[in-house]
C-alpha cells in the first residue's frame, strides 16, 4: 500500500498498479500498463499524484486513471489513454494512439519525438 516500482520482463506483460503513486516499466515486449483501477480512482484511494507508466519497447498499452498519470510510450506503435485527471502524454518513435481521457480537465501531449503519423 505504499509507493512501488514494478517492471516487466522481455516478454508480453501485464502490470497493474495498487495503492500509492507507483511506476511501472513495460520493459521489452507488447506490455499492457494500467494505472490503478476502478475502485482506486475516486481519489480517496492515496493516489493523490497519480502514477508513471513507461511503456519501453514494444507496442504497447498504457491507461490511466482518474488521477492525473504520466504516460510515456517509448519506442513502439503505442497506445497511450489518459483518465479523468489533468494527464501528461509522450508520444515517442513510433506510430501511436493518444487519448487524454475523459474529464473537464486540461491534458497535455507531446509528439515531438515520434517519427511517425500520430493520432489524438
Amino acid at each position: 500500500m505504499g509507493d512501488d516500482a514494478l517492471y516487466g520482463g522481455a516478454g508480453d506483460d501485464i502490470l497493474n498498479s495498487g495503492y500509492g503513486n507507483d511506476n511501472l516499466h513495460g520493459g521489452d515486449g507488447d506490455d499492457v500498463l494500467i494505472s490503478g483501477h476502478p475502485r482506486l480512482n475516486s481519489g480517496t484511494s492515496g493516489d493523490t499524484d497519480g502514477d508513471r507508466l513507461y511503456g519501453d519497447a514494444g507496442n504497447d498499452t498504457l491507461i490511466g486513471s482518474g488521477m492525473s498519470d504520466s504516460l510515456y510510450g517509448g519506442a513502439g506503435d503505442d497506445v497511450l489513454m489518459g483518465g479523468g485527471g489533468q494527464d501528461v502524454l509522450y508520444s515517442d518513435p513510433g506510430a501511436d494512439v493518444m487519448d487524454g481521457g475523459t474529464g473537464r480537465t486540461l491534458d497535455y501531449l507531446d509528439y515531438r519525438s515520434s517519427d511517425a503519423a500520430v493520432t489524438v
